[in-house]
């Protein structure tokens, strides 16, 4: 394949949404471009606004919490699976609206609760709790809003 006919194609992959740099060397491969044309071919991408690590770690946190309700927790996990360095692990994390993050442990606690058989007590706040943990939010956080807010 000659390069620029996969930088075309990996245009368009990058363009029809944001992806990180693993992704994008997935995408490569996949594309068989000889090994001594990824650099030229990321710098390239780099360059023309096409491919930012430090963008697509705030894209995805933010969109895993507003469409998925992930915590921190599991969204730090997704991204580390991504291959994204801590710099723009802690940046994207950082950057999250955290009346969002409250919100969403919120609005979660409350559709968990109408969906409870459990009488009310500790054994249906554990099971409350544990819910939401299971979506990467922090337990603690999770304790501090269910006391606020008792369901």
């Amino acid at each position: 394949m000659i390069l620029t006919e996969a930088i075309s194609k990996l245009e368009a992959y990058c363009a029809y949404q944001e992806r990180c740099e693993q992704e994008v060397r997935n995408k490569l491969a996949k594309l068989t471009v000889p090994m001594e044309m990824h650099a030229e071919v990321f710098q390239y991408l780099r360059e023309q606004g096409f491919l930012d690590d430090a963008r697509f770690a705030k894209t995805y946190a933010r969109s895993k919490l507003r469409i998925k309700k992930w915590g921190k927790m599991k969204i730090v996990q997704g991204l580390k699976i991504k291959g994204l360095k801590e710099p723009h692990i802690s940046n994207a994390i950082k950057a999250l609206d955290w009346d969002d993050y409250y919100e969403t442990i919120r609005t979660l606690l409350e559709q968990k609760n109408r969906l409870l058989k459990e009488p009310e007590g500790y054994l249906r706040q554990q099971k409350l709790v544990k819910f939401v943990v299971g979506k990467g939010f922090e337990p603690h956080l999770v304790w501090e809003v269910l006391k606020e807010d008792p369901q």
